[in-house]
């Protein structure tokens, strides 16, 4: 029995680990029931709000108790269990029990089968609808226009923030609804029950709340409109769903939030049957920060995981290191440009502008021009790996522009990246490579360096020194237009080339089972050989590979290589003794992984389109099947051609969107369904 299993969180606990958006690094008033105020710093994440006093004493709260704490290795608050004070909205537990939200879900019929569809660059419009939410005691503090200004405006909104980070190419539009003022994307119910108030707390309330929500949208707009490839289900590239509840929000002020409140997450709810199509998938606000309407930029940062997927980049919960506030998927949301926290929230970092294609990579030696990421600007990619897919360098130019304005520091801005550890639901396998998938460089080597206070930004220098002096940066100059030489001593040798789109979110086979895999694989003219592969594995092995130019690997003549290698959980590095040359313009890539303990024998991609190239089995006497995945496994070519660019939208999309897809990690995946792997002629 064929056995895929989603390592997607498809809602027993269902919260969601990338959803943990810390709260804004600033100073907030707490109110007491006994009608003292006091200023405290909001620190910790979703999962571990807590604050600091004045005076340095440090407070958790726990159902409206605030209660004295101690931090422990600087990043966690443990109770004491000395009371400080309650909260000024308290409620005794048995008045809080009440709060119900008073909706049933009904059972839901059997979804069809989902075919993903994934924003995979270029010119889009992207359309939302904001579902606003009232309860019986608390109602809405804004007005729709104002809410809709907020979120599609053409200037200090969601949109416009988008719109200048992807160089002109993403666009937000507003669903067109019949609610209120029809085509403002914005979409109202009350539910007769009282705000529920579960904050971070997310469970069987949250999941009720958010379904009613999107029960409500089915008879005020036509949601099949919106299924662009026809599969019945509403992917968010094809409609985002926002829940705005009223209330407050707490991620702006964690423990120190007026109630009733939410905390800002991206989830999944189990699919619900609306207006004739399916949908999951949604991210939740509240709709005020306190004194004032909800920021844009963690609006934003939830955005980014429900349409893109990206990863959280926060040192103490996510996968970046000292990005700080130069992101948005860490600290960035919260940049103020002299406005509310939040107001000007920092463009994307290089790493995820390339990732999504709203900037151009440039991998160059010599001299060297950036412009700023306000401008759509490019970033610099250093590669450290052979087969550029691994360890590398990206250069990016930070001004305090546009939504960058909120920058603590503009200059040229270094990250070191490790494609290998990766991110999602399956990437902890990866943590034996490293504990981070982004890094910001702060210590710099060479001469006449000056930075900002932070030493991320570099303002000037002679010389940078970077990767053990394998690079140097020479004549660096910020501004505008940045502008440097490089030089680098790693010369890599070809690409890692995959079907995949986004790192494994999945395994497939039978834990501690065989698995067989057949992958058909195009080549052309400009590979000069093919030297192996990497292998991401769910735990120890053995895995069997090899190139064959017939689909049988029994046929004497039509093997050209084969090898044997034990793998470890995470990527491994598998290459042939003796690569082949290849003659002719189609191989055959067949694996056989051979699990030493209960994992899986293949981790796969299910995000987005199959690419139709891939059959799996799990006996040696069975037929190979069809998938409707990928493996996440990467076929190491040595080439003398440049890199293939991301595919265009195909016929079927529209002109302002492209179809199926994911964005590239980088350049792991080539586009092997437009550009055929390039062969050398045999001689």
């Amino acid at each position: 029995m064929i056995r895929i299993i989603f390592f997607s969180l498809f809602l027993t606990g269902w919260q969601l680990g990338h959803a943990q958006t810390p709260p804004a690094l600033e100073w907030a008033d707490l109110h007491l029931l006994n009608g003292d105020s006091h200023r405290v710093m909001l620190l910790g994440s979703r999962s571990a709000p807590y604050m600091m006093l004045e005076d340095g004493r440090y407070l958790v709260e726990q159902q409206g108790i605030y209660y004295l704490a101690r931090l422990q290795n600087n990043r966690y608050a443990t109770n004491t269990g000395e009371e400080f004070g309650r909260s000024a909205s308290y409620q005794e537990p048995e008045e809080k029990e009440a709060r119900q939200v008073s909706s049933t879900v009904s059972a839901q019929a059997n979804p069809p089968v989902r075919t993903p569809y994934r924003y995979e660059g270029g010119a889009f419009e992207q359309p939302l609808v904001v579902i606003r939410v009232a309860f019986s005691d608390q109602g809405f503090e804004y007005s729709d226009a104002e809410i809709s200004a907020r979120i599609f405006g053409s200037s200090d909104s969601v949109s416009s923030y988008f719109f200048e980070g992807s160089g002109q190419q993403f666009r937000i539009v507003p669903a067109s609804e019949s609610d209120g003022t029809s085509g403002d994307g914005i979409v109202r119910m009350t539910l007769s029950s009282a705000h529920p108030d579960f904050g971070s707390s997310y469970g069987t309330q949250s999941r009720n709340l958010v379904t009613s929500a999107v029960q409500a949208l089915g008879g005020k707009i036509n949601l099949s409109s919106y299924d662009r490839n026809g599969d019945s289900w509403l992917d968010p590239s094809e409609l985002g769903v926002i829940v705005l509840a009223a209330g407050f929000e707490q991620a702006y002020a964690s423990s120190a939030t007026t109630h009733p409140r939410v905390w800002a997450h991206k989830s999944s709810v189990p699919a619900v049957n609306t207006g004739g199509v399916w949908i999951s998938e949604y991210t939740m606000f509240g709709e005020q920060h306190e004194q004032h309407m909800a920021t844009i930029g963690l609006m934003a940062h939830e955005l980014g995981h429900l349409l893109f997927d990206l990863p959280d980049l926060y040192e103490s919960i996510g996968l970046g290191e000292s990005i700080g506030r130069w992101g948005l998927m860490s600290f960035g949301i919260w940049n103020s440009g002299g406005g509310n926290a939040g107001d000007k929230p920092a463009h994307l970092i290089g790493w995820s502008r390339e990732f999504l294609g709203f900037s151009d990579s440039v991998s160059d030696t010599g001299g060297i021009f950036l412009n700023s990421a306000t401008d759509g600007g490019e970033v610099l990619r250093i590669d450290l790996d052979d087969y550029r897919h691994g360890k590398r360098l990206m250069v990016e130019n930070r001004t305090r522009q546009g939504f960058d304005s909120g920058l603590p520091s503009e200059g040229l801005m270094i990250t070191e990246i490790d494609d290998w550890r990766g991110f999602g639901a399956l990437s902890s396998l990866a943590t034996r490579h490293s504990q981070r998938l982004v890094i910001a460089e702060t210590s710099h080597s060479g001469s006449d360096i000056s930075t900002d206070s932070s030493g991320i930004m570099i303002e000037s220098a002679s010389s940078v020194t970077l990767a053990g002096g394998k690079v140097t940066l020479t004549s660096v100059a910020s501004g505008d237009r940045a502008q440097l030489n490089v030089q680098s001593s790693i010369k890599p040798k070809g690409f890692a080339i995959g079907y995949d789109e986004l790192p494994a979110n999945a395994t497939w086979g039978a834990y501690g089972g065989d698995g067989y895999a057949l992958v058909t694989v195009p080549v052309s003219s400009d590979v000069l050989s093919i030297d192996g592969i990497d292998f991401y594995a769910h735990g120890s092995g053995t895995v069997e590979f090899g190139l064959y130019t017939s689909a049988s690997r029994y046929s004497g003549e039509g093997r050209l290589v084969e090898k044997t290698s034990s793998v470890q959980e995470g990527w491994n590095r598998l290459l042939f003794d003796s690569p082949p040359e290849i003659p002719v313009d189609t191989i055959y890539l067949q694996i056989i992984s051979e699990p030493s303990g209960q994992h899986a024998p293949f981790l796969v991609d299910i995000q987005g389109t199959p690419s139709g190239k891939t059959k799996v089995k799990e006996r040696l006497d069975y037929a190979f099947a069809d998938a409707s995945f990928d493996l996440s496994v990467k076929l190491l070519v040595s080439s003398s051609d440049q890199p293939i660019e991301r595919a265009p939208a195909t016929a079927s999309s529209s002109s302002s969107s492209s179809s199926g897809g994911g964005g590239s990690m980088g350049l792991l995946c080539l586009v092997l369904s437009i550009g055929l792997l390039r062969r050398r002629p045999v001689r």
